[in-house]
C-alpha cells in the first residue's frame, strides 16, 4: 500500500476515534443519524465508488422496464409485449400482449408480475401475472387509471402499484385482493418503484424532487431531496439506491441507511438520453447494470 494511502487511513482513524471519544462522554445524547453518518464517512473513504464501463444495446426498440430472473435471463417490458433474453441479446421468448404496453415487470416467486397500460387511451391499467415456467397467464385485475408511465413493486407477498392521481401506492395480495393503500402527506406523484432494504420499497417522486425509502409496513425510513427530477430507481447488493436524475443526466448513489448522496455516476452515453427517453427502470445483477431507456432500448453497462 502506498505511504499516502496509509496516511489518509490514519487520519480517518484518528478523526473517527476523536468523534467516538467525544460521544462516549455523553452517549445518551448521540443521535442515530449522527452515528450512521460517521460510519458512512469512514466506509466511503475506504470503498471505491462504482463507475460504469462498456455499454451495449441488448435490445433495440422501446423498453420501459427490466428485471432479472434467478436463472440470469432478463425480462424486458415493451410495446404490446415482454421479452425474455440472455445477456448478449439473444431472445429466448417474446410474449405478445394485445391489451397494451408492459410498462413495469418483475420476477417474484416463480411468477412474472406486469403492469399493462392500454395503448389506446393510455389510461386503463391492469396487473397481469404469468407463470414463470410456461408463461401462461395466471390472473389479472384492474388498477386505477393513469395516463403516463408508472410502475409496480412486488415484495412481502404484496403487489404495490403507483397511483399518482391519489398520491399513494395501492396494495394488493398476490391474487388481487385489495389491502389498505400506502399514503403519506409528503407524496406528490409517486411513480417509479424498486424493492429495497428488508422487503421495503424505494419510491421515486419526480414531481416533488424526492426519493423515499419505505419499510415493509409502509412507513418512511428516510426521504432524500438531493436528486432533481428522479426517475428510475434500483438497489445494489449493499442496498444503496441508484436513481436517474432526468435534469442532471447522471445517476445518483444514495445511502441505504440515510438517503445521503454518496456519489454521482456518469457515462458518455447519458448525454444521448433525451427528454422522453429517460431511464424508466433499472436493475443490478452481479457486475451489470441493466437499464430500460424507452426508445433507446435495453442497455447493459459493466459496473467497475
Amino acid at each position: 500500500m502506498l505511504a499516502s494511502q496509509v496516511q489518509v487511513m490514519q487520519l480517518m482513524e484518528d478523526e473517527a476515534q476523536s468523534v467516538l471519544v467525544n460521544y462516549s462522554a455523553d452517549m445518551e445524547k448521540v443521535k442515530d443519524t449522527d452515528f450512521i453518518r460517521l460510519v458512512e464517512h469512514i466506509s466511503m473513504g475506504l470503498k471505491k465508488q462504482p463507475t460504469l464501463g462498456k455499454c451495449d444495446t441488448v435490445l433495440a426498440g422501446t423498453c420501459y422496464s427490466v428485471d432479472v430472473k434467478p436463472s440470469g435471463e432478463i425480462l424486458a417490458g415493451g410495446n404490446k409485449k415482454f421479452t425474455v433474453c440472455i445477456s448478449n441479446g439473444g431472445v429466448v421468448r417474446t410474449e405478445p400482449v394485445s391489451d397494451g404496453d408492459i410498462v413495469s415487470i418483475q420476477w417474484y416467486k416463480n411468477c412474472i408480475y406486469t403492469l399493462c397500460c392500454d395503448t389506446g387511451s393510455g389510461s386503463k391499467r391492469e396487473v397481469i401475472v404469468y407463470d414463470g415456467s410456461n408463461y401462461n397467464e395466471l390472473r389479472r385485475w384492474s388498477v386505477p387509471k393513469y395516463v403516463f408511465i408508472s410502475q409496480l413493486a412486488v415484495t412481502n407477498d404484496q403487489v404495490h402499484v403507483a397511483d399518482q392521481e391519489h398520491h399513494q401506492l395501492w396494495v394488493y395480495s398476490l391474487t388481487g385482493e385489495t389491502a389498505d393503500p400506502i399514503y403519506h402527506a409528503i407524496f406528490s406523484r409517486p411513480n417509479h418503484l424498486a424493492i429495497s432494504h428488508s422487503k421495503g420499497i424505494i419510491v421515486s417522486d419526480f414531481n416533488a424532487n424526492k426519493v423515499h425509502s419505505l419499510r415493509n409496513d409502509g412507513t418512511i425510513r428516510w426521504t432524500s431531496s438531493k436528486v432533481a427530477d428522479p426517475r428510475g430507481v434500483c438497489c445494489d447488493v449493499s442496498k444503496d439506491v441508484w436513481t436517474w436524475s432526468r435534469r442532471s443526466r447522471v445517476l445518483f448513489l444514495l445511502s441505504s441507511l440515510s438517503g445521503d448522496v454518496k456519489g454521482e455516476i456518469n457515462h458518455p452515453i447519458f448525454s444521448d438520453i433525451k427528454d422522453g427517453d429517460e431511464i424508466f427502470d433499472m436493475c443490478i445483477n452481479e457486475n451489470t447494470l441493466w437499464v430500460a431507456a424507452r426508445r433507446k432500448g435495453l442497455l447493459k453497462f459493466d459496473i467497475q
